[in-house]
């Protein structure tokens, strides 16, 4: 088959229960043929005739498409359908790949109760002979449905459904005596473990990203009670995984005297954050943490020492996608991120509108993922994977600087280094199959990374501001770094 095969099957609308069949898409080659219901753990296989082949130009473009229609007669009963909790695994040609309805990958599905459609340039490599048989399977790897025909286009022409020998109840048999549907290998499974670390990675970035930035929260607008609050939103991006959150905000402080002032934050992201169709997480608790800082002096100028702490809790859930003969697995753990920070710097008026701080500290920051063992249907190997462990200690280095470029009006920025002093990556093991190895978990650490930090306060009026800051920092995974943006609106008492 050429490069430029497109591919669609349908797996159509057919007939009522009674056997009445729609026209087009449908099991049409015989009267011998019905509706399959599959289970979860069953298949069959369909020997398509060359002569069910109709050359013609398709009308469909791109490089590969496959689509899937379920279940489609009136009165439907939902459990025919495709819905969540359905898996299907198609193998046709040199192409294999299994769809799940809940983790649609984007770009690549578009899927309702009764119709999966794929469009995957993958199909276009796939070994398909026109002037030949042609055999595919189709395997439920979870839930239930009702697959009932199918159709497809090539870049050449169309196989209508004709031809094909007897469909119908008889033909489902066990997975694993298809091909296709066999027991899992340690080569596959060995790569579809690469995806979860990929996957892991994303999470730990945003994760450990996210609560050092957190070492920077403050609240330093103050009135006669010397009360400080303020409120916000926050959005954080990793790159290369494209996980993100947005979140929400609290700060808040208390000036004990003209010196120090201590205070707290609550932020708690407002969706759960996915990395592909492999992780998903959700703070089960919100990011908390709580600091202290010293001032020489009022206008902060001299020195200043700032002690940081923060802690946070997620659930996270991991589907661990099938590649080849690999099978999907699904479980759910818990992530802790902990970190705490000691931060010296030193004021210097450079005018009186102008200061910058040169400064140097030092963080840890501590990331636990706890080990779990898979629970999807119809598992003929389930995986247990161990608990993993990132732990850094950093030194701080770098330079701030802060002023007024309108009576109303301020601009702040920072540019600084972070060099780990101290750094632990687990390796990432999973159980369960003979002759799967472990990854580790970070094999290129990033130990001298780049912070920068820039942002805008504007005071509406006494005791009332609004501010944008914007953090860029490079992460201990090679080549990932984080972008975040919060604003907030900030009030004095």
């Amino acid at each position: 088959m050429t490069i430029g095969l497109k591919m669609i099957f349908l797996l159509p609308l057919l007939v009522c229960l009674s056997g009445t069949a729609n026209a087009g898409h449908l099991f049409t080659q015989s009267n011998q043929n019905t509706p399959i219901n599959l289970t979860a753990g069953t298949g069959l296989q369909i020997t398509q005739n060359a002569n069910g082949f109709e050359a013609e130009t398709p009308s469909l473009a791109a490089n590969g498409q496959l689509s899937l229609y379920f279940y489609q007669t009136a009165g439907a009963d939902a459990t025919k359908n495709w819905v969540a909790g359905d898996a299907i695994k198609i193998t046709i040609g040199s192409y294999t790949d299994t769809f799940y309805y809940s983790h649609p990958l984007a770009g690549l599905i578009t899927q309702n109760s009764t119709e999966l459609l794929v469009n995957d340039p993958l199909l276009a490599q796939a070994a398909i002979n026109t002037a030949t048989h042609l055999h595919f399977t189709v395997i439920d790897v979870a839930g239930q449905f009702t697959f009932e025909g199918y159709r497809i286009y090539t870049t050449t022409g169309t196989y209508h459904g004709t031809g094909a020998a007897p469909i119908n109840q008889s033909q489902v048999v066990s997975a694993s005596s298809l091909s296709g549907g066999g027991s899992p290998t340690a080569s596959d499974t060995q790569t579809a473990l690469a995806y979860n670390v990929a996957a892991i990675h994303g999470i730990s970035a945003i994760q450990t990203g996210t609560i050092n930035n957190s070492m920077n929260y403050d609240c330093t607008l103050f009135d006669k009670a010397g009360l400080c609050l303020s409120t916000g939103g926050r959005y954080s991006n990793a790159s290369v995984s494209h996980a993100n959150t947005t979140d929400a905000m609290i700060i808040g402080a208390y000036k004990l005297d003209d010196n120090i002032r201590i205070g707290a934050y609550v932020d708690q992201n407002l969706y759960n954050t996915t990395v592909g169709s492999i992780a998903s997480f959700r703070s089960n608790t919100p990011l908390l943490g709580m600091f202290g800082v010293w001032n020489e002096n009022q206008d902060r100028s001299g020195f200043e020492v700032k002690l940081s702490a923060g802690y946070n809790n997620s659930n996270l859930y991991m589907s661990r996608i099938a590649v080849g003969t690999s099978e999907l697995g699904i479980g759910a753990t818990g992530v802790n991120t902990v970190a705490g920070a000691a931060v010296v710097s030193y004021g210097i008026k450079l005018t009186p509108e102008w200061l910058t701080a040169p400064y140097f500290g030092v963080r840890h920051t501590s990331l636990t993922m706890q080990g779990y063992t898979e629970t999807s249907p119809s598992l003929v190997n389930p995986l247990t994977y161990n608990t993993l462990h990132q732990d850094s200690t950093t030194a701080l280095v770098g330079i701030r600087m802060s002023g007024h470029v309108l009576e109303d009006t301020s601009l702040f920025g920072s540019a600084g280094f972070e060099q780990d002093m101290y750094n632990y990556f687990s390796n990432y093991v999973a159980t369960g199959l003979a002759g799967l190895t472990p990854i580790a978990l970070n094999s290129n650490i990033q130990q001298t990374r780049a912070v920068m930090t820039f942002g805008v306060n504007y005071d509406l009026e006494r005791g009332q501001r609004i501010g944008l800051t914007t953090i860029w920092r490079q992460e201990a995974y090679l080549p990932v770094d984080t972008k975040t943006a919060y604003i907030t609106y900030t009030m004095g008492f």
